[in-house]
């Protein structure tokens, strides 16, 4: 099927609408994403630290049994340990911190040896820790990676803080965060993009037919005089009344 000049023309121009509509709702997409992790991440990193405080407080407020040295390390770790395990303030900033955010899946303290000393789970503690990728890996991941873990299974990612007293490493506060409600949260806006751009590319089709019409309608009047001529007929004059590049072939 031979197409016209016309419908060459509006298909060109609605194609390259198409492309620009994409690449700008690709970035609109990634930005969107982007932000929407960052926001999942920084409420993870604020459930860290307020977890890390709290155990600092427990730490800075402890003090060793009659008859224990400090250069005991295994006796001291053990009786940090259980002020950080018995500590009602701590316990409850954990169970809060997962009960009131959404995105927060658990929250933890382990030791140097990943063995769980505090969790919002109790029966958990005391077995060993199996840790989820880091938070900062999948932020920066590639926007497909990214896509793909927000709409796929539900997928948990790590923020972890870890605790010192002085230059002795005590363990590790560790936030898990959730990627399952980003998709409630995108799902939306990915919507709206879609249809902006689906309304972008039937109006610059339109356009772009009404255009070819306006541009190329002299062509028709200028066809049926070349066709008149060649039949031996006078065409007469030709009406077209333009001042661009048709008006000025027309008058010849």
């Amino acid at each position: 099927m031979r197409l016209s000049l016309k419908a060459k023309l509006t298909a060109l121009i609605g194609l390259l609408v198409l492309v620009v509509v994409l690449a700008i709702s690709a970035l609109y997409l990634s930005i969107l994403t982007h932000e929407a992790l960052v926001a999942v991440g920084r409420r993870g990193r604020y459930v860290a630290d307020e977890i890390y405080h709290q155990a600092q407080t427990v730490l800075a407020q402890g003090h060793l049994p009659p008859g224990v040295k400090p250069t005991d390390t295994e006796t001291v770790l053990k009786f940090i340990h259980s002020r950080l395990a018995e500590d009602p303030n701590l316990n409850s900033a954990i169970e809060s911190a997962v009960g009131y955010s959404p995105t927060t899946y658990y929250a933890a303290i382990t030791d140097t040896k990943g063995i769980i000393v505090v969790h919002n789970d109790p029966t958990q503690i005391g077995t060993v820790f199996s840790p989820a990728p880091p938070f900062d890996q999948l932020l920066n991941s590639s926007i497909f990676n990214q896509l793909s873990v927000i709409y796929g299974p539900q997928s948990v990612y790590e923020v972890d803080l870890s605790i010192k007293m002085g230059d002795r490493p005590l363990g590790d506060v560790r936030v898990g965060v959730s990627t399952v409600f980003v998709a409630h949260q995108l799902t939306p806006e990915l919507r709206r993009a879609l249809l902006l751009a689906v309304l972008a590319v039937v109006l610059a089709t339109l356009s772009a037919s009404l255009l070819s019409y306006g541009a190329l309608r002299p062509l028709k009047t200028i066809s049926r005089s070349v066709e008149r001529m060649a039949r031996g007929e006078d065409p007469g004059p030709l009406k077209v009344k333009r001042k661009d590049e048709w008006g000025i072939l027309s008058s010849k």
